[in-house]
């Protein structure tokens, strides 16, 4: 099995832009990219059988994604730990993470 942290990974397979923002306008929210940057830094990515990859966010229950690379599996874990946390503001649960100094909430 291999594993490999975010940092060992070539960032450029994340789909976020400098200076942008994810956002739900009907939640009232927003998530700063670099919120999203700094918490996909903390992901594992591992090889879970040959050309399948899994990778997770520790301290985010429930935040994975997978694919045939590992490119693929980092690019899914961003949508799925942003829709994560939009829907953790939506329904006003406090147990999200701080990274960086940043506590996405309601503004």
């Amino acid at each position: 099995m291999t594993m490999m942290t975010f940092d060992q990974f070539s960032a450029s397979a994340v789909r976020t832009q400098p200076g942008n923002q994810v956002a739900d306008q009907s939640a009232g929210a927003s998530i700063p990219d670099k919120y999203i940057e700094g918490a996909l830094r903390t992901a594992t990515i591992r090889e879970i059988s040959k050309g399948e990859w899994v990778a997770e966010v520790p301290g985010f229950d429930g935040v994975w994604s997978d694919g045939r690379t590992p490119g693929e599996a980092v690019e899914g874990l961003h949508d799925v730990l942003c829709g994560w946390v939009l829907l953790k503001i939506t329904d006003n649960d406090d147990d999200i993470p701080a990274i960086d100094g940043i506590k996405p909430g309601l503004h």
